[in-house]
C-alpha cells in the first residue's frame, strides 16, 4: 500500500507557547517567597537522528529534536510527611523524508507532557505516591481536542538506606488511536560506589531506560544508557485514506555521554550513540494499519545544558 502523503505543516505558536509556558512555571518557582525550599533542574536539548534507511517502502528520513525539560519538588512544610513535585517537557521533532514515491508520511511533531505528583513518606524509609499525567501530542496542523490524552499514576517507594532507592507503580493513561495504554513504573536509584550510580528512568508514556553513570574528579562525568522510546502523535486530517489517525515511531537508543559541571552548577553534556533500528506505523482513524515500515539501524548526536535552581 501506498505511503500517505502530506504537504510540510509547522506548528511556531504552539512552539512558542508551550516553551514560554514551561519557562513561566520555572520563573514562578524560582520567585516564590519560599524559593529556598524548591529543588529542581531545567534541561535545553538538541539531537539529530541521521538519514535512516526504510525497509518498506525503500527510502529514508532523519530527524531533529530540540527539547525543554523542568523538574522541580518541595517539601509542603518543615514537619510535614508530604512533598510535591512536577515534571514536564516539551519536544518537538522535524522530520525529513527522501526516497519515497508518495512523499512525505509526516512533517514537524510537537510533544508537551506534564506530570504533577504528590508523596506521602509513611516513615523514613517507605512512602506513596500518586497524581495525574497530561500529554499534547500531534503533528503541527492536527486538532487539539484530538491530541490530548490524560491519565493517572500511583505507586510506592522504598529507601531503606542513602544508596539506593527503588520505586514502583503504574500508569494508566488514555490512548490516541486504541486501547488505553497501561504500563509498570519502575524507579531505581543505587549509588553502587561513590563514583558509580544506576538508575532507571519510566514515568511518561513514551517508555523508559536504564542508565549507569561515573563521576570523576573535577565534575567530569561518563555515562551509558539504553532503552525504547515510543512516541505516538495526531496527524493532520489531510493525509489521503488516513483522516485524523495516528503515527508512531518505535526506536530502540543506546546513548553514550560526557559531561562536565561547573562551578556554578551548571552542566553541559554531549552525547551520542546507535540507534538499534525502529519501527514507523500510519494508522486511520479507525485503528487500521495503513503503512507499516521497519527502519535500519542508525545514528544520533547531541548537546544538552543543565540549570539548577
Amino acid at each position: 500500500m501506498p505511503t500517505p502523503c502530506l504537504r510540510p505543516q509547522a506548528c511556531p505558536r504552539l512552539c512558542i507557547m508551550t516553551t514560554v509556558l514551561l519557562l513561566a512555571c520555572l520563573t514562578a518557582v524560582a520567585g516564590s517567597g519560599h524559593a529556598s525550599e524548591w529543588k529542581g533542574r531545567a534541561m535545553l536539548a538538541v539531537d539529530y537522528q541521521g538519514w535512516s534507511d526504510l525497509d518498506n517502502p525503500s527510502g529514508e528520513f532523519d530527524v531533529l529534536h530540540p527539547s525543554v525539560n523542568v523538574l522541580a519538588s518541595r517539601r509542603l512544610g518543615d514537619e510535614s510527611p508530604w512533598s510535591f513535585s512536577i515534571a514536564s517537557e516539551y519536544r518537538a521533532f522535524e522530520y525529513r523524508f527522501d526516497g519515497l514515491d508518495a512523499g512525505d508520511a509526516w512533517d514537524d511533531i510537537h510533544v508537551f507532557r506534564a506530570a504533577p505528583r504528590l508523596r506521602y513518606a509513611l516513615d523514613e524509609q517507605w512512602g506513596i505516591f500518586g497524581g495525574a499525567v497530561g500529554e499534547f501530542s500531534g503533528e503541527g496542523g492536527s486538532r487539539f481536542a484530538d491530541a490530548i490524552r490524560g491519565g493517572i499514576l500511583v505507586g510506592g517507594d522504598w529507601r531503606p538506606n542513602d544508596r539506593f532507592f527503588v520505586g514502583l507503580g503504574v500508569l494508566a493513561i488514555s490512548a490516541l488511536g486504541d486501547e488505553a495504554l497501561i504500563q509498570p513504573i519502575i524507579l531505581i536509584t543505587w549509588n553502587i560506589t561513590d563514583a558509580l550510580t544506576f538508575t532507571t528512568q519510566s514515568w511518561t508514556s513514551r517508555g523508559g531506560r536504564a542508565k549507569f553513570n561515573y563521576a570523576f574528579e573535577g565534575g567530569w562525568q561518563l555515562s551509558v544508557a539504553a532503552g525504547r522510546e515510543r512516541e505516538r502523535f495526531r496527524l493532520d486530517k489531510r493525509l489521503p485514506g488516513v483522516g485524523d489517525g495516528v503515527g508512531e515511531k518505535n526506536s530502540f537508543p543506546v546513548t553514550f555521554t560526557v559531561a562536565k559541571t561547573l562551578e556554578s552548577g551548571i552542566t553541559v553534556e554531549a552525547f551520542g550513540g546507535p540507534v538499534l533500528g525502529g519501527e514507523l506505523r500510519v494508522e486511520d482513524q479507525n485503528g487500521n494499519n495503513v503503512a507499516v515500515s521497519d527502519f535500519e539501524r542508525s545514528w544520533y548526536v547531541g548537546a544538552a545544558v543543565k540549570l539548577p535552581f
